[in-house]
């Protein structure tokens, strides 16, 4: 019984930090990913003022 605790311990201590840095991988593809699409939006709506031409699929377009 003694031993199956300790290797249970060996292996948490080992296994807890690769799914710790796993999630906040993760947690980081997920955010970044978001962060994209949230940018990507803002530039094709453009900003108020703004007189660039926004990108469009279908050719440029004057923003305002």
């Amino acid at each position: 019984m003694m031993v199956g605790l300790l290797i249970g311990f060996v292996v948490g201590l080992v296994i807890g930090p690769v799914v710790r840095s796993w999630l906040t991988w993760r947690e980081y593809v997920d955010a970044s990913r978001e962060a994209r699409l949230h940018e990507e939006t803002l530039r094709r709506m453009g900003r108020p003022g703004d007189d660039r031409t926004v990108e469009d699929p279908f050719g440029p377009v004057a923003s305002r």
